[in-house]
């Protein structure tokens, strides 16, 4: 999709229909958004070129008109997708929604076991010698355990893998770390 600013005085000629979809849309009487083809055809004039998809500002502006225009609520066909083409998310928004998930899906997991309140009251009975040493070995494979959760976000952002909240992707609390955290 192309979108053109429309100059004052512009004069539009509009390419002709070949399939089921209009090859342009007009977004309000500011913007035109060329859906088919390379081009306008010739003695079209008064069309600046925008780069939309490099301009946050244009895409909110020309989707405000043609909301304006036409209503959210009553877009179809080449308006529709037009909009939701200038409303999608950009891939940047897209990588950073992902990470966020990832990195909400390692708190939470790490939070099913252990509450902040847990890992605190946990912290302090270990450096206090309050432990067993049967406690502090659970203890520690408890940290060994948090350190895999993170290690296994950072593989699965790396590997951009979408499928982070399936539990095959994610280690297992050792069974004496989770009895002992339980206990806190």
């Amino acid at each position: 999709m192309k979108l053109f600013e429309i100059q004052p005085g512009a004069k539009i000629i509009e390419p002709p229909i070949t399939g089921r979809e209009l090859p342009v849309v007009y977004l309000g009487q500011k913007y035109l958004a060329l859906l088919t083809g390379e081009e306008m055809p010739e003695g079209t004039e008064g069309l600046v070129e925008v780069d939309w998809q490099a301009d946050p500002d244009i895409c909110e502006d020309a989707a405000a008109q043609l909301a304006a225009d036409a209503g959210i609520n009553n877009m179809e066909g080449s308006s529709l997708s037009v909009y939701n083409t200038l409303t999608a998310p950009s891939a940047d928004e897209q990588q950073e929604a992902f990470i966020a998930g990832v990195r909400e899906e390692v708190a939470r997991r790490i939070l099913a076991q252990a509450s902040l309140e847990t890992q605190i009251n946990l912290v302090s009975a270990a450096t206090t010698d309050m432990l067993t040493e049967e406690q502090m070995t659970a203890y520690r494979a408890g940290l060994a355990w948090i350190t895999q959760v993170r290690a296994t976000g950072a593989t699965l952002v790396a590997n951009d893998d979408q499928n982070y909240a399936d539990d095959a992707n994610w280690p297992d609390i050792p069974a004496d770390a989770a009895e002992l955290a339980a206990r806190f």
